[in-house]
This record gives C-alpha cells, structure tokens and sequence, in this order.
C-alpha cells in the first residue's frame, strides 16, 4: 500500500492578508513552495529530478546560462541535496526540443571540484524509456522529485513518464521517496469527456484506464493508478491549495510555460483538446502556423463554414502547408473558434469526423478509418472509430461508454483532492 503525505502548494499568488496560518501557507508558487518545505522533506538524499522549463526546469536552465550562488544546485547543496540525475521527457529541459533530447541546451558553465569534474548534472532524457531501463537508471535515486505540466488529455506523454517511474519503483523495492509536485489540469472545469481508455489499446501516449479527458490532476490519477496496479512505492504529494476543479484554466491567475514547441500559449492548448484527435489521422493539425492545434486543414476539406459541433465553429480557413503532412500544398482548412467554459472537446471531434463521413468528398473519411488504425492508439479504444463507421451519433456513442465512464468517475471519488 503506497505511503501518501501532503504538502499545500497554491496555483496562484494569493493576496497579502493578516489571515489564518493556514492561508498564508497556501500564498506562493508551486516552486516557492518546494524551496521552502521539499528541500527540508529532501534533506540529504540523493535526488533525481523529472522536470522541464514549465516547472523546476526553469531553475536548471538559469544555472546553464551562469553559476551564481541563487540558483538551484547552490540551494539545494545548502540543504545537503545531492543532484544525482536530471532526467526530461519528451521536448527535453527547454520544452522545445522538437522530439526529445537535449540539443537546444549547452553544457553551461558548471564549478568543478579537486578532480576538475563538473558538479552539474546535465539532462538526460527518458522519453519513451521502458520501465526495466527505468529501474536501472533511477537506482541510485533515494528520491525522485516529478515536476512537469498537464494537458488536459489522456494521450499525453509526461504522464506516461510518471506512470511508469513509478512502477520502476515498485520493482525496486528499495524505499525510494516519489515527491510528486501536483499541476492544475488546463481542462478540468469541463469534467471528464470522451470513452475511455481499454488496456488491449494502451500505447506511449496513454497507459491508464481514463477518459479522453479525465478531469483530474496528476495527482488525483497517480493515486488511482498506485492502487490499481497495488504499487508499494512511498509518495509525498505537493498538493495545490486554493484550487478549484470547476475553475476555467484562463481565470485563474497563471502564466501559462508552454510544456512543448508545439503548444506556444494557452489558446494552443485548449484548441489541443479537439485537434489531438486529429493527430493520428491524415488532418494538418496546424503545428506548421502561427495558431498551431486551433487551424486544421486537408487537401478534401470543402471551403465552407461548418455547423457548430460541441460548442465549436469551424471557420472555413484555407492555408499554405510549408511543411507537415501535406508540406507545399495549399490546404482547405478550418479555423476553431469557441468559449473555454462551454466546450465539448471530445463531441466537437467526433461529430466534425461524422460530419465528414457523411458529406465529405469521395468517402476519403470512411476510408481512413476503414483501412488506418491511427485513433484506435490516440483515444485508447476501437470503441470510437466503429460508432464512427456505423454513422452513430456522439450521444450513442457515449451511450456504450456509459458504464466505463460511471465506473472511473465512482473511482475517483475515493482518490481526488480537491472540491469545487
């Protein structure tokens, strides 16, 4: 049974009040926090850190550029924490990387000791690293810090890092402390959308039995998922105070550190929720603009305005494809337009792929999904793609999903932390 204990983190920069202990506790950054209560929970470990420039990463990188006694490796060495690896998911520390390593950060300055080594770690990426290469990399990890945002959706890769860390600790066997920062979910005002994963489907972009849209930190899913697989690992979780679930994203008082090149600001990430769909498909999902995942295009798109569906308008947006999967084609596209509060990300993608089927030229939906598996990995189910063939609406769809969904959302109640 996994050990859980929590410390308060605050999502936002609270007020300056002559209030309660406990309200001026939850006042700072998630980041102020862990300088002021994770170092003394870390004092003396060797430390590994699971981070990129959206959250602790940020504090690294400044050391790569200079050595000065505020930055990271001289507070923790201040606290006799030893940094033992810098591990990065996919986009590597800046979060720009276009796949995964670390080629857009330099070797920085570092001190050296007595035998002229450098006492600064550099990254290493772990992305797509199996769970058995895991276990032989953080073996020498007494604590394992994992500070990285959230999207919003299920096919996600830096909760697949998370997942699978933590089962290389349950390998383990040997004690090693999870200190898990907790991150607000973009998307969690709208609750969780979309079927639900099946395990015969799980792939790197998602090995959980979640909603397309879960709704819920990854905190909250850590919990489940350690008791679902019975993991006996020990975990101290930086939990946010103040946070609201059913709090648009945008009103919340956060700048937004885009967690990849390809979701530069927030708009990007919201309009992520509906064009992820689109990634395993033939569609230009508009990472090649300047409004990347919100303009989507193909060369058998018509140039009209479509109904709206879940709460979006599809524009009709034509643009020219410099590279991508239609590179040196103008593309017939669409432009999504819609209100963060109302939308229905996983009904907009399902009825814009149904409208498609049934009035799109030459059945080029129908045959993608007939002949090309891609959604079955990207929604983590057939269930989907089939509704789609057999013409069913979204509501009929979802009707099938209806008892997965009861049975995840019953689930959580036992495992969230936060209350509207």
């Amino acid at each position: 049974m996994a050990l859980v204990a929590f410390a308060a983190s605050s999502p936002v920069q609270a007020k300056k009040k002559s209030g309660s202990r406990a309200q001026r506790k939850a006042s700072g950054s998630a980041t102020d926090i862990f300088f002021k209560e994770g170092l003394k929970r870390l004092r003396g470990k060797n430390t590994c850190f699971i981070t990129n420039a959206a959250g602790l990463g940020r504090q690294f990188l400044y050391d790569a550029m200079e050595n000065t006694d505020k930055h990271i490796y001289a507070k923790l060495a201040e606290n006799d924490i030893n940094v033992q690896h810098l591990f990065t998911p996919e986009h590597g520390l800046t979060a720009q990387e276009d796949d995964h390593g670390n080629k857009k950060i330099g070797t920085g300055s570092c001190e050296k000791n007595e035998n002229g080594e450098c006492l600064h770690v550099q990254p290493e990426t772990i992305y797509l690293t199996t769970v058995e290469k895991l276990q032989e990399k953080i073996a020498d990890c007494e604590a394992i810090v994992f500070d990285l945002p959230d999207s919003g959706v299920r096919p996600y890769t830096y909760r697949t890092v998370l997942n699978r860390v933590m089962r290389a600790m349950h390998r383990a066997e040997s004690g090693q402390m999870l200190y898990l920062i907790d991150v607000p979910n973009p998307a969690s005002h709208l609750g969780p959308q979309g079927p639900v994963a099946q395990i015969a489907n799980f792939s790197y972009v998602g090995e959980e039995e979640i909603p397309f849209l879960p709704g819920y930190t990854h905190a909250e899913l850590a919990r489940k998922y350690i008791a679902d697989r019975k993991l006996k690992i020990k975990i101290h979780i930086q939990k946010l105070a103040g946070y609201n679930p059913r709090t648009a994203h945008s009103a919340r008082g956060l700048v937004f550190y885009p967690p990849s090149p390809n979701l530069p600001h927030l708009r990007a990430n919201q309009c992520y929720w509906i064009s992820v769909f689109f990634e395993a498909t033939f569609i230009e999902e508009g990472r090649i603009t300047k409004d990347p995942f919100c303009q989507i295009g193909h060369p058998d798109f018509a140039n009209v305005d479509l109904p709206k569906m879940g709460g979006v308008k599809f524009h009709a947006y034509p643009f020219y494809a410099s590279s991508g999967k239609h590179k040196g084609k103008l593309l017939p596209g669409y432009k999504l337009e819609f209100d963060e509060r109302k939308v229905e990300p996983a009904r907009a993608a399902y009825e814009f792929f149904l409208w498609h089927i049934k009035h799109g030229r030459d059945d080029f939906m129908k045959k993608h999904f007939t002949e090309k598996q891609g959604l079955d990995a990207q929604t983590g189910t057939t269930t989907m793609r089939k509704a789609l063939l057999k013409a069913l609406s979204y509501d009929q769809f979802m009707a099938g999903e209806k008892k997965r969904m009861n049975k995840f959302t019953a689930a959580m109640l036992k495992y969230r932390l936060y209350h509207k």
